[in-house]
């Protein structure tokens, strides 16, 4: 899968998950249920049904079948505080991934 790809399936995640930005940080959603997802495990979970922990989104990562290189990027681009001391050039990243969940700058 590659980052496009997964940006449009994580736009549909939107009617399922409540997404929001935890300590003005970090992008997280909740389903009604009580489970909370980052980008890639929402997507993960859309796509096979399984729920994994945040902690585990590597291995989400490798479900979708997304490059090792991919998984990391969105996981970075996933925390304002990571990004902005490692990974900066990620922000555009961050961007399209707010975006397609509805979440404002």
């Amino acid at each position: 899968m590659v980052l496009q790809e997964f940006l449009e399936l994580l736009k549909q995640t939107t009617g399922q998950v409540n997404w929001f930005i935890e300590d003005g940080e970090i992008i997280k959603g909740e389903s009604p249920n009580g489970n909370t997802y980052c980008p890639i495990t929402a997507v993960c979970f859309q796509q096979t049904n399984k729920y994994i922990q945040i902690i585990d989104a590597p291995e989400a990562g490798e479900m979708l079948e997304l490059s090792k290189e991919a998984t990391w990027k969105i996981i970075h681009a996933t925390d304002w505080d990571a990004l902005l001391h490692r990974r900066f050039e990620l922000i555009d990243l961050r961007s399209a991934m707010m975006q397609a969940v509805g979440l404002t700058l």
